[in-house]
């Protein structure tokens, strides 16, 4: 639960601005300052009796001194505190002058508006858009797309198999095939296997070679540009930018889900209910 709880909040704290890093870190040190200065972290009460016996205060040193280093702890928090927030508001402003003046990233025109996660911004922190080529970059989308597909159609296998609905494994095997998704794979026949990966090779050349998506928008291989009437519509981006979106978690979701299967042995059964 700790490593967990810890996961949560390093992501958390890496997905924030920088100004909120500031406020974070600095929030952090005065709480810890503030928890020291009163005695939050005791000892137990056996090493606190064995440190009192060999370790005693200095000779000389008064009530008021003794009372003054209490105030300190405090002090020293609200005096961080007060830091990072002013720190944060001259961060803030000087994000919001320099992005007066530089764009985020430059977008072929046939993906402005699904950068994602939203409709305005452009999720490129390796800067890629920035030293590559038109060309490169959507060829670059149509193998984010592709795998994004394929993960939300991997999440949805997942899903419905640890629920127990798996009657076409079930008819392949001959038996009912265990509700694990990794072990339902392990018990598929060796030919099942080679029937799905040459499905997919099939599926694979006749994208690339038989009907190859346009050159502009690599990643329609169904020929939706051809049916859409308006491209530009909101609502027809929208969509577009949901399924980008969709796909870069569903790529997370499926590596969380067999890294923990693999790891603790856990497939997620409480779909079940």
């Amino acid at each position: 639960i700790f490593v967990s709880c810890t996961q949560v909040v390093l992501a958390s704290f890496l997905a924030m601005p920088s100004a909120a890093k500031n406020v974070a870190f600095v929030a952090g040190a005065a709480v810890i300052a503030q928890a020291a200065a009163q005695d939050a972290f005791a000892a137990p009460r056996a090493l606190r009796a064995a440190a009192s016996r060999t370790v005693s205060a200095p000779e000389g040193q008064s009530s008021s001194q003794q009372a003054g280093a209490g105030v300190l702890g405090p002090a020293l928090a609200c005096a961080s505190l007060g830091g990072a927030f002013a720190l944060a508001g001259s961060r803030r402003r000087a994000a919001a002058h320099g992005k007066q003046q530089v764009a985020v990233c430059a977008l072929p025109k046939s993906l402005e508006g699904t950068g994602g996660p939203f409709s305005d911004a452009c999720w490129d922190p390796a800067g890629l858009t920035k030293s590559n080529s038109e060309e490169t970059i959507l060829q670059w989308r149509s193998a984010e797309l592709k795998h994004g597909r394929v993960a939300m159609l991997a999440c949805g296998g997942w899903f419905h198999t640890a629920a127990g609905l798996h009657p076409i494994g079930d008819a392949a095997a001959r038996t009912r095939v265990s509700d694990d998704p990794i072990i339902a794979l392990q018990q598929l026949p060796t030919a099942g296997l080679m029937q799905v990966f040459f499905t997919l090779m099939c599926l694979e050349y006749m994208f690339t070679f038989v009907t190859p998506a346009p050159k502009d928008k690599p990643w329609d291989t169904l020929g939706m540009s051809e049916i859409v009437f308006d491209e530009e519509k909101p609502s027809y981006k929208r969509l577009q930018l949901q399924e980008i979106n969709n796909g870069r978690l569903a790529m997370i979701g499926i590596i969380g889900l067999i890294a923990g299967e693999v790891m603790t042995g856990e497939y997620f059964a409480s779909v079940k209910n």
